[in-house]
């Protein structure tokens, strides 16, 4: 311990440390302290012991023992002047601090000791540690991680993690140390990789992600994704590459373009068309049936709207129309038949179904659908439609026509022409003619022929011969069409003497029969233009022959009727006591004599029918055409049909009629009344057809089995719908078992013997039986025992056949639907469930039942059991659900907190309840989506805390920006004024100089005073870009609507009065009005345009030319000149401040020119980029908003 004089003498020695910052204290040589200063006595905190201040041992932790180091190393023997003792920590604190530490000369200092400055470095220590634990996580993620890490110096490798080892497959790492990168690269890779370690260490900068092959150690490769960057390592420039190796990625886009190609050629097998189109109707995807559908490639209609492959002007134009308007009014799903255009003009029918694409939010993005042919199909129902059509108009008119004919008593020529003037207007002809044969057949007289167009009936009683050929075509075809007369072989017979004089084009001949005889023709002649005849035409053709043979055998008929009279006069008294009617009929057909029974039976008196034709209560209408008693009584001698009695009183009876021819050619009648036998027998056969009607209706096989006789019966269509025609209908039961899937019979026929035994009240099953096409149909088998015997036994059962195919194809598609729609739910983490009415869950995904902590089938079994764990939690989700019934109406609980029993922890959950509506708009179930916003509160929370520290961090730095802008505006008057006044004095001296002192100097010096009033002059330049470079990035932004072309000619204007422009031409072309500040515009174009007339110059003919374009609410200006142009390697460089890309011996500049036009356009709020071509051209291209 020094003395107080000692003291005393060192405090006034070492007075000057009380004014230092720095903690600073001396130390004798045993280290304990001697004097301090102020700055070393607050390193304790206020009211700490004093006497810490004089033991550096007690003052910082582990002092004691890196002294002992020191003085191992030999501290006391002198051997150590000068030393530092690095990070000592503060006792008490977190400080730590740098103990710099000097000997003291005796001699000089009056003291043998030590200096001691201490030197805080805590926040250096902290930013070690930081640094030596991010160090520290970096090994362990570089040693841990799935990737490999490897290093190289000049290619070769210094460094590979044990994940780069495991994926070449080598022994160690140390066995690739010193190994060429390069080595591990397929060939093909090889001058890739060279390229990017060039780049990399030229530029300094990381290189793109690429994917390449490596060669693994046993020769063996694997694909890898491989980024690289330059790093240090061990103090030289180095590279980092990670290795991923992307093999199952691989393999997995393998798989996914196979899937891809496989959906792409199964939709291309497709015979119909599939499509997808956006909202407004542009076709983004089209299979290749549209090629063969509509003979359009599919490349040149994608882009193209649908509409415009329809029908214009057409009825389909409104449907298709309509089909839009309802998919964007939110329809579904739409049908309809449309017509479509193919690539040759064709107009083909098509059935299309549309289904509509909407985002998340529900906005319609687009549809898709399916377009089939139904052309064929559509084709023949109209064709259809059509012959129906002309059908009831034919029967209409030939029923017109025949009652016409009943009326009244018609001569055969009035009948005649009465028939031809009809059908020839109805039918549109020409003219239609009647003929009739003569007995021996090979003459036809004209009995009419009606021509249209005059109206008149002509060339009655024409006779044309010569024609067997064309008769035996008569008796062939009953109906002779001819579309094209001039050129058919089967009437060149008349092409000289009537087709080619009267013009006939198209004619069609029906034969007209009296029983088998050929009476005549009735022709049909079209002279104006050929016509198609089309079946109904013949049709038509053959029921007006059929009427006209009908007239003619009436008026046959009334010449017989008079010779029955007197027959029936001879039997007058039998016929008076017979208990059936009997009456007499003579040859011409009338009643000459009767019994009171047909009287009674007919309700006439005998005087009324006494010399009455048999039409008075047989009218001709109720007999078929050949099938007259008097022709039928002379062919055969007798005549035995049923017929109808039109009773006086207009009733009407069926009866039987036998007649027999006597001698004298008379005929005698025996009628009885079979009316009830008729209706009894109608009534049979309607019930018979209508069973069998409705059992075609329904698609029914039916089946009658005796059981005891193992006998089958079957209708025809138990056969038919498996697509067997049998012509024997009854079988037995071998025999079906023969069509019955194996794994079937047994499950059916055990069915079947417990309805027989009672234990079912019918018998079902379904089963699978084979179709003559090898597929097993599935049929539904359903019956019942219908017949027992007395000792009540089963003796027949009964039953159908209906085939199910069909419906079991869509119950496996919906059990298909469901599963598939069953694991799309079950993949969504957020509890959903769907629940009806009924209380009952319809639907419900594994997070719902993992929610409540319990299994599916639980959930969906579960009866509201107050007691179970999870019925709190299960009741507060519930609870809305009569709400959403009741009002119809989604409801959304934003924030609500439930009880996750899996986890035991409530949990934020925002649910969405939407009523589930049925076809009919009935409200039925509800759907709830619950999804846990625990995460997003917590986030929220934090983000709030972080807002709060980051607006407080925000003023902070608001101050210090404002106190920086301050400074800036100093340097700014600094620049502008106090680095201008000694450019300006050196300038004047320089200038002094030149004038005064010329005669003196030699032609070096002159050059050196030229030499450096340039250098002011470029140095005054460069003062005031950087002056506008700083200005630009502060003056507020004024717009107002700017033509563009009118500040460019400013420029220019402005140039020529200080350089020479005479040689530059430039070309002016359209440029915008847009709104924008004109001040900064007009500066960005004079850096601009005075660039390209100074790289332009050595051009022997200087051309800037202007430009411009929009695109999206912005105008692109291109400015163009053909100078020297520059390499586009460095176009990164073009715009940075004092970056030239041409020597300044070559073009002067200051290099801020591009950087001042960079900033006003960013200003502006635009983008600035430029192209070139070194030799030949440079386009600057300046993209701004119009407003």
């Amino acid at each position: 311990m020094e003395s107080p004089f000692e003291h005393t003498r060192i405090t006034e020695r070492y007075r000057g440390l009380e004014h230092l910052s720095v903690p600073v204290a001396l130390v004798d040589a045993s280290f304990n302290v001697i004097h301090y200063n102020p700055a070393y006595r607050k390193l304790l905190p206020q009211g700490a012991n004093k006497q810490k201040l004089l033991h550096l041992d007690r003052m910082f932790n582990g002092f004691q023992d890196k002294l002992k180091v020191l003085q191992d190393a030999g501290l006391y023997a002198g051997n150590i002047m000068q030393f530092r003792m690095p990070g000592v920590q503060l006792s008490e604190t977190n400080r730590i601090f740098d103990l710099h530490i000097a000997r003291l000369e005796q001699s000089a200092d009056l003291l043998d000791g030590y200096t001691i400055n201490l030197i805080e470095v805590t926040e250096r220590e902290q930013e070690l540690k930081r640094l030596r634990e991010l160090s520290d996580h970096h090994l362990k993620f570089i040693h841990h991680t799935t990737s490999g890490v490897l290093i190289h110096c000049n290619g070769k490798l210094v460094y590979v993690n044990p994940q780069g080892v495991r994926m070449v497959r080598a022994a160690d790492a140390e066995s690739l140390i010193g190994r060429s990168v390069v080595d591990f690269v397929t060939p093909e890779f090889r001058t890739i990789v060279v390229e990017r370690i060039r780049r990399m260490n030229e530029e300094n900068l990381p290189v793109e992600v690429i994917e390449e092959h490596i060669i693994r150690e046993d020769k063996t490769t694997f694909p890898a994704e491989i980024f690289a960057y330059p790093v240090t390592y061990d103090g030289a420039p180095a590279i980092k590459v990670i290795i991923n190796d992307i093999t199952k990625r691989k393999e997995a886009q393998l798989r996914l373009q196979e899937s891809k190609q496989e959906y792409q050629n199964l939709i291309d097998q497709l015979q119909d068309v599939i499509f997808r189109a956006d909202e407004k109707g542009k076709i983004e995807f089209l299979n290749s049936a549209w090629t063969e559908l509509t003979g359009y490639r599919v490349e040149e209609c994608l882009g193209h709207s649908m509409s415009d492959y329809f029908v214009k002007n057409s009825d389909t134009d409104s449907s298709f129309v309509h089909v839009i308007r309802q998919l964007n009014n939110g329809i579904g799903d739409f049908e309809n038949d449309l017509l479509l255009e193919t690539a040759t003009g064709q107009h083909i029918y098509v059935r299309a179904k549309f289904q509509t694409i909407r985002d998340h939010a529900g906005l319609l993005t687009g549809f898709s659908g399916l377009l089939s042919n139904i052309h064929s199909r559509k084709t023949i129902l109209e064709e259809q439609r059509r012959i129906e059509n002309a059908l009831r108009r034919n029967q209409n008119l030939y029923l017109s026509l025949a009652k016409s004919m009943q009326a009244g008593s018609r001569g055969l020529q009035e009948a005649c022409r009465e028939i031809a003037r009809t059908s020839c207007v109805a039918m549109a002809l020409d003219r239609v003619n009647i003929w009739q044969f003569n007995e021996t057949g090979n003459e036809l007289t004209c009995l009419t022929n009606y021509i249209k167009q005059e109206q008149t009936f002509a060339d009655e009683g024409l006779v044309l011969s010569d024609f067997s050929a064309y008769t035996e075509i008569i008796r062939e075809e009953r109906v002779l069409t001819i579309d094209d007369a001039l050129q058919d072989p089967r009437v060149d017979v008349f092409r000289d003497s009537y087709i080619i004089p009267d013009g006939i084009l198209s004619m069609m001949d029906a034969g007209i029969y009296i029983g088998e005889k050929l009476w005549g023709v009735i022709c049909f002649d079209v002279t104006e233009s050929r016509r198609d005849w089309m079946p109904e035409d013949r049709s038509f053709a053959a029921n007006l022959a059929d009427l006209l043979s009908g007239i003619i055998a009436s008026n046959e008929q009334e010449e017989t009727r008079s010779a029955l009279k007197k027959t029936v006069e001879l039997n007058s008294t039998i016929l008076e006591n017979a208990g059936e009617s009997i009456f007499l009929i003579s040859q011409e057909g009338l009643v000459e004599d009767a019994n009171n029974m047909t009287s009674r039976l007919t309700g006439y008196s005998l005087d009324e029918l006494t010399g009455s034709s048999i039409s008075r209560f047989i009218p001709e209408e109720f007999i078929s055409t050949g099938d007259s008693v008097v022709r039928n009584i002379e062919g055969t001698g007798t005549f035995h049909r049923t017929r109808t009695l039109v009773c006086a009183d207009g009733r009407t009876k069926t009866v039987e009629i036998s007649v027999t021819r006597l001698e004298d050619s008379r005929m005698v009648a025996i009628m009885r009344d079979i009316t009830e036998r008729i209706e009894r027998e109608k009534a049979l056969r309607e019930s018979e057809a209508r069973l069998d009607m409705a059992l075609k209706g329904a698609d029914l096989g039916t089946w009658d089995f005796f059981i005891k006789e193992n006998r089958i019966i079957h209708n025809r269509r138990w056969g038919e719908m498996l697509g067997y025609h049998f012509e024997i209908t009854s079988v037995n039961e071998q025999f079906w078992e023969k069509f019955v899937h194996p794994a079937d019979i047994e499950s059916s026929y055990r069915k079947f013997q417990d309805h027989i035994n009672g234990l079912t009240p019918f018998y079902e099953a379904n089963l699978r039986m084979l179709a003559s096409n090898g597929e097993w149909r599935w049929i539904l088998d359903k019956g019942r025992v219908v017949e027992w015997d007395e000792n009540g036994e089963p003796v027949r059962a009964s039953g159908i056949h209906q085939d199910i195919t069909a419906l079991k194809s869509i119950e496996k598609e919906i059990e298909d639907q469901r599963i598939f729609l069953q694991q799309i739910i079950n993949a969504i983490p957020d509890p959903i469930y769907v629940r009806n009415a009924s209380d009952e869950f319809v639907v419900i995904n594994n997070a719902f039942a993992e929610y409540l902590g319990v299994d599916r089938q639980m959930v969906m079994q579960y009866k509201f059991n107050r007691n179970h764990q999870f019925h709190e939690t299960f009741q507060q989700l519930i609870d809305p659900d009569a709400e959403i019934l009741l009002n119809q109406q989604p409801l959304e609980l934003k924030e609500h907190k439930l009880l996750n029993q899996a986890t035991g922890k409530h949990t934020w959950v925002s649910t969405m309840k939407v009523p589930l509506t049925d076809a009919d708009g009935q409200v039925l179930e509800v759907l709830s989506i619950s999804t846990d916003i625990s995460d997003l509160k917590n986030r929220e929370t934090s983000l709030k805390e972080k807002v709060e520290d980051l607006s407080e961090k925000l003023r902070n730095r608001t101050g210090k920006l404002e106190q920086l802008t301050k400074e800036i505006d100093t340097f700014h008057y600094s620049v502008s004024h106090d680095l201008r006044t000694p450019l300006r004095t050196i300038d004047i001296f320089a200038y002094f100089l030149e004038k005064r002192y010329s005669d003196k100097l030699d032609e070096e010096g002159k050059s050196n005073i030229t030499q450096i009033r340039n250098s002011i002059t470029k140095m005054g330049t460069l003062i005031d870009n950087l002056l506008i470079y700083i200005r630009m990035g502060k003056v507020p932004v004024r717009k107002k609507m700017v033509q563009v072309s009118d500040l460019v000619q400013q420029v220019i204007d402005e140039m020529g009065r200080s350089t020479d422009l005479e040689q530059v031409s430039f070309e002016i072309g359209g440029l915008p009005v847009m709104e924008t500040d004109p001040d900064m515009l007009r500066q960005a174009l004079r850096n601009l345009i005075s660039n390209a007339v100074k790289f332009s110059a050595t051009a022997r003919q200087p051309v800037v030319q202007f430009s411009s374009s929009k695109v999206e609410g912005y105008s692109i200006i291109r400015i163009t000149d053909n100078g020297v142009g520059f390499n586009m390697e460095f176009k990164d460089k073009l715009f940075k401040a004092f970056k030239r890309l041409h020597s300044e011996e070559h073009f002067e500049g200051t290099g801020v020119g591009l950087a001042i036009v960079e900033r006003i356009v960013q200003r502006l709020g635009g983008e600035i980029w430029a192209e070139s071509v070194e030799q030949e051209y440079t386009t600057f291209f300046i993209k701004l908003p119009l407003h």
